[in-house]
């Protein structure tokens, strides 16, 4: 959640190509080879293939719990041409609930028909339905695209740096931690 509650000065613009026949919907298992193509369109190295979003998107994850992953869908004249990826959410400092958007992806066709503010709103929407108060995302340094779509949308910026610790690293640090972890 930003702190900072400073929005961007620019006034948001609405572009008068938003079709209205847009359906935004839930991702299904039907949906998971243009998702794939989606993300992989953006991100040639990206690991996702349709097993595995399977699996992470509508199987069970997670000590057996349901997915922890979610995914909403633009759709134009029965065509998916975007989605967003996200999780629930907790800022502890706010004491708020609300979305982690982890990746929203637009076709050619999504970005020519300005998909991306309508999908945006509607991950708002969806938020606000599960009793969330914010959405929260980050974009990389280098799309500086991104950036100036986001501030368009009127949102506040904060300076940020995400860290991760995967593979080899990631096993050391739970093998360290396992000793330490009360079962339930």
């Amino acid at each position: 959640m930003n702190r900072s509650k400073k929005p961007h000065t620019k006034t948001p613009r609405v572009r008068p190509r938003v079709t209205r026949d847009l359906i935004v919907r839930a991702a299904t298992p039907a949906d998971a080879p243009v998702l794939v193509s989606l993300v992989k369109g953006m991100k040639d190295r990206a690991a996702l293939t349709v097993p595995a979003l399977k699996r992470d998107l509508f199987g069970k994850k997670m000590g057996g719990k349901k997915a922890v992953v979610s995914a909403l869908v633009g759709e134009l004249d029965g065509t998916v041409v975007a989605v967003v990826f996200y999780t629930l959410c907790y800022d502890e400092v706010a004491a708020a609930q609300g979305l982690q958007l982890s990746e929203m992806r637009l076709s050619a066709v999504g970005r020519e028909r300005s998909v991306g503010p309508v999908l945006l709103a509607a991950c708002a929407a969806r938020a606000k339905k599960l009793g969330a108060t914010y959405l929260r995302w980050v974009s990389e340094a280098w799309d500086v695209d991104a950036h100036d779509f986001y501030r368009r949308m009127g949102t506040a910026e904060e300076p940020v740096m995400r860290h991760s610790v995967d593979g080899p690293k990631f096993s050391k640090l739970a093998d360290e931690g396992k000793a330490h972890l009360k079962a339930r």
